[in-house]
């Protein structure tokens, strides 16, 4: 990992320790949506609505053309990983998935990757590699917290509180296994996603700049990768009080 140490820098942002952070507790009585634990025949639709949150980052990485032989790719992956479909939550409406959120949680191990072989090139290859080993380096936890590694909501279903309910969820899961706090990264650019966690009461406490080849092919932005944001609004600033 020190290798990443080379390519980024990491500001501290200020956080004021008196300020009253509100999470907000108005989640949108929808009865149409119920929140469960993934299972492996979730796989393909986890899969589909991953690469639809994330276009910049595929259009980055891979070639038009190789997209469906990612997606094969990903659902092979995810089903003989052992900590993706374990620690991912599934919104849904009416039996459908709407919605995901998957966790990463401390002493888990990283996904180890199958031995499918897609038919993908080098430079895409080497980009997955690169971005990977990025996302590692940038997602480190203590032995109290956890990460929101993606949240992701139906493009056709937004604006229903799947997002809410879906962090009221990962509240909840992290609560249950004892951690104090839950953390997340936010692209600079995603509006939607920061006003989404604001509402929630997360609060931005450091900011990662690297180098455009980590950028995910943002040519116009010479650094401010992204934000960490952490929940201390909803776990309190002693991370405990709120629970």
């Amino acid at each position: 990992m020190w290798f990443f140490k080379l390519f980024f820098k990491t500001v501290q942002l200020d956080i004021d320790e008196n300020c009253q952070i509100v999470k907000s507790n108005k989640i949108i009585d929808n009865p149409n949506i119920t929140v469960r634990q993934a299972n492996d025949d979730d796989i393909e639709r986890i899969v589909d609505l991953f690469l639809q949150g994330f276009p910049f980052k595929w259009k980055y990485t891979f070639r038009e053309e190789e997209m469906d032989e990612v997606r094969k790719l990903f659902i092979h992956d995810f089903r003989v990983a052992e900590t993706v479909i374990p620690n991912t939550l599934v919104a849904e409406e009416n039996g459908k998935i709407v919605g995901i959120c998957q966790m990463k949680y401390p002493h888990v191990k990283p996904m180890k990757y199958g031995n499918y072989r897609a038919d993908i090139s080098f430079k895409s290859v080497f980009k997955v590699i690169l971005s990977s080993g990025m996302l590692e380096y940038l997602y480190t936890m203590k032995d109290d917290e956890c990460i929101i590694d993606h949240l992701v909501v139906d493009s056709q279903c937004r604006g229903k509180g799947i997002g809410k309910i879906l962090l009221n969820a990962a509240d909840e899961e992290a609560k249950g296994r004892g951690l104090k706090k839950v953390c997340l990264l936010v692209a600079h650019h995603n509006e939607r996603a920061k006003k989404l966690y604001e509402n929630w009461g997360y609060i931005a406490a450091k900011a990662y700049y690297g180098t455009k080849i980590f950028m995910f092919g943002d040519t116009e932005i010479d650094s401010g990768l992204g934000l960490v944001w952490v929940g201390l609004g909803w776990v309190g600033l002693d991370h405990t009080q709120n629970w």
